[in-house]
């Protein structure tokens, strides 16, 4: 089947995680300039504002997806997934896409 550890050395080799943990914190600063009232709503403490330190940030998983125009698959990534969650409270998620060479693709992040 697939061998993990040729994964886990590419996560290392490419830095996968310091990649998506900086993805994550940009996201998390965009989101706050350019919805300010949303961000507050879902964030912001008695002080108004957000603590840093009250963001739970982990990896969650990390996938290879094979995907589009099966069977050729010919967009494929690997997927790193953050939960967005603060005070204990899960709000969405982030996830970056990287490509098989460790660039980045795209970035998502989900409020729900």
């Amino acid at each position: 089947m697939f061998d993990f550890e040729e994964l886990k050395k590419w996560i290392i080799e490419h830095d996968i995680e310091q990649k998506a943990y900086k993805g994550f914190w940009v996201n998390i600063e965009n989101y706050k300039i350019e919805e300010p009232d949303e961000f507050m709503c879902y964030f912001s403490t008695y002080k108004g504002k957000e603590d840093r330190e009250d963001f739970e940030v982990k990896i969650k998983s990390v996938a290879i997806n094979y995907s589009n125009n099966y069977p050729n698959c010919d967009y494929n990534h690997v997927i790193v997934t953050i939960p967005i969650r603060y005070k204990g409270k899960e709000f969405g998620y982030y996830q970056l896409l990287l490509n098989f060479d460790g660039v980045l693709d795209d970035d998502f992040f989900v409020i729900h």
